[in-house]
């Protein structure tokens, strides 16, 4: 039987396609917690345009050092220290690092300054992970996602403005840079913000971030639908204020309904791709 290989993230477009019955070109936007990348990264804030049999990539989240790989996944408390190391020249003192053992704070900082034991990631679930554990929701996880859905569940619906953020169109792909919004979370922290104003801000900024992306690659290619897929799109916060700002934009938004939005729909998308292949 002949073989193919699908990435991961490309695999959660075709789903989302497959489950609207189209095989139009789309802008596709996968956003999930890891997948394996064609560059040997591990990809997760992916944004897409074509077919479900040829989509290329079009811009993603700036990598960052994911360090200890899982252990990333686990305890969300280095995935903060990796995106402040990120946005600054040194660590700012935060009250979640008062509770983080010294001596698992230096190694990680070794880890990222001298790439051992890293991976780069453009992960959202790990930038969730990472402002959940700066707003001090929670170093240390117990299950798959515990720290993005805490996050989710203390942002104040009535919170309406955002952070600052930067699209690198000169790069290829496009580079979406989580720096000034790191930085601007880093700030409201220091004023003592509460953590419900800090999680909506964030989500606003990424509802943002994604419609400019879209907005801005329409321009590029003449695509004006756009598809969601990824187990971030589980965040009902996200999602809804992302379709709604896409709508508003004039976007044909195209979402799940038959099939999961997170890895369960993954097997679709790869069979679909596949059969494009053959």
């Amino acid at each position: 039987m002949p073989t193919f290989g699908v990435q991961h993230h490309r695999a959660h477009i075709a789903a989302c396609l497959a489950d609207a019955g189209s095989l139009e070109p789309v802008i596709g936007i996968a956003l999930d917690g890891t997948g394996f990348g064609d560059d040997g990264a591990i990809w997760g804030g992916e944004i897409f345009f074509g077919g479900p049999g040829n989509l290329e990539r079009a811009a993603h989240l700036a990598y960052v050092p994911l360090p200890g790989g899982d252990a990333a996944a686990r305890e969300p408390w280095r995935c903060a220290v990796a995106h402040l190391s990120a946005a600054f020249r040194k660590i700012p003192s935060l009250p979640f690092l008062e509770s983080v053992d010294d001596s698992a704070l230096a190694t990680v900082s070794r880890m990222i300054e001298t790439g051992r034991n890293t991976h780069r990631t453009s992960s959202a679930g790990r930038l969730f992970d990472a402002v959940a554990a700066m707003v001090g929701i929670r170093n240390v996880i117990n299950y798959e996602a515990q720290a993005a859905m805490e996050l989710e569940s203390v942002a104040d619906p009535d919170e309406g403005s955002r952070y600052p953020f930067e699209i690198d169109t000169t790069a290829e792909p496009w580079q979406i840079r989580p720096e000034p919004l790191i930085v601007a979370v880093v700030r409201d922290i220091q004023k003592d913000v509460d953590a419900s104003i800090v999680s909506a801000r964030f989500h606003n900024t990424l509802a943002a971030i994604l419609t400019g992306a879209s907005s801005l690659l329409k321009k590029e290619t003449g695509i004006g639908r756009v598809a969601l897929s990824g187990g971030v799109f589980q965040n009902k916060l996200l999602f809804e204020k992302l379709v709604a700002e896409l709508q508003r934009k004039g976007f044909d938004v195209l979402t799940h309904h038959q099939v999961p939005a997170n890895d369960g729909g993954v097997s679709l998308g790869q069979a679909v791709i596949a059969a494009l292949s053959i």
